[in-house]
């Protein structure tokens, strides 16, 4: 079977609210995921539009705070939107879990995705740093 989907997973001491704050702000995006984005600016229509080497294309995002999670979507085919769930779990003795589930695109693989997202921002660097062998590093 192709694996089309891939899903990583972190921990770490810091609380929801923090990454949530984080994550549900588009234009923040860059910040921990340069590999996605150079820019993400406000849009029309609760869209937002994403640079990436000089390319643009259009981003929606899902944000649910009843249930923690944060989707970004993007057309990948006509009618058809795919993209980044991300949930945020709280974690036994304090903090949170992060989930990230990323499609595979067909011209990549499990490796590849996986190494495209570099967490690096401020206010989550300490968090991630606590976790040695960070699969999303």
């Amino acid at each position: 079977m192709v694996e089309r989907t891939i899903t990583r997973t972190i921990e770490g001491s810091t609380e929801r609210e923090i990454i949530f704050a984080l994550l549900k702000d588009p234009a923040r995006i860059p910040e921990w995921a340069p590999a996605f984005a150079d820019e993400v600016l406000p849009s029309e229509n609760n869209s937002w539009k994403v640079l990436k080497l000089g390319e643009t294309f259009s981003l929606t995002v899902v944000i649910e705070p009843r249930s923690w999670t944060v989707d970004y979507l993007r057309t990948v085919a006509p009618g058809l939107q795919g993209g980044a769930f991300i949930r945020l779990l709280p974690r036994p003795g304090g903090g949170t879990v992060v989930t990230m589930t990323l499609p595979i695109p067909s011209a990549s693989d499990a490796n590849q995705v996986g190494k495209f997202w570099r967490w690096n921002c401020p206010h989550c660097s300490p968090w991630l740093k606590e976790k040695s062998g960070n699969p999303l590093a």
